[in-house]
């Protein structure tokens, strides 16, 4: 991600995801030490920063909002969150992996690279191709294409 702006997606009351570049941020919030700045700047291009806020109606509706009486990480309800995010990666070869995928799974890979909805409802495969599809490639290549 290289452009500037946020996306949101909220249930007001309850919660919030916000994405946005963090590259772009630093330039509009740069740290005082220009070192930093550089290391930072180097590290964070083309990441896109994901925030997660529940407020205080969501933790009462999970009955989660006095859980963490006993003070011990493993009660801290950020963890039930963070341990249910899966985050694919791509990998370094990815490129040599996409050489390996047969025709029709490398096709619907290449629409999804060029922005297509891929998915069932899009009419490009049947449900049990796209899953079928959908973890060849993400064995390949690393990217998950749901």
């Amino acid at each position: 991600m290289t452009g500037p702006g946020t996306v949101y997606w909220q249930a007001k009351q309850h919660w919030k995801i916000r994405a946005y570049c963090k590259y772009c941020e630093l330039d509009i919030h740069p740290p005082s030490d220009e070192l930093m700045f550089k290391r930072l700047k180097e590290y964070s291009e083309g990441l896109l920063r994901i925030e997660v806020e529940l407020h205080r109606p969501e933790l009462k509706d999970r009955g989660t909002l006095d859980e963490n009486e006993s003070g011990t990480p493993d009660d801290l309800i950020i963890w039930r969150y963070f341990n249910k995010i899966e985050v694919g990666v791509m990998k370094r070869d990815a490129d040599k992996g996409k050489l390996t995928l047969r025709p029709p799974v490398k096709a619907i890979y290449e629409l999804w690279l060029a922005g297509y909805d891929v998915t069932p409802v899009s009419g490009y495969c049947k449900r049990a191709t796209f899953y079928r599809y959908r973890k060849q490639i993400k064995e390949a290549t690393g990217q998950d294409i749901s």
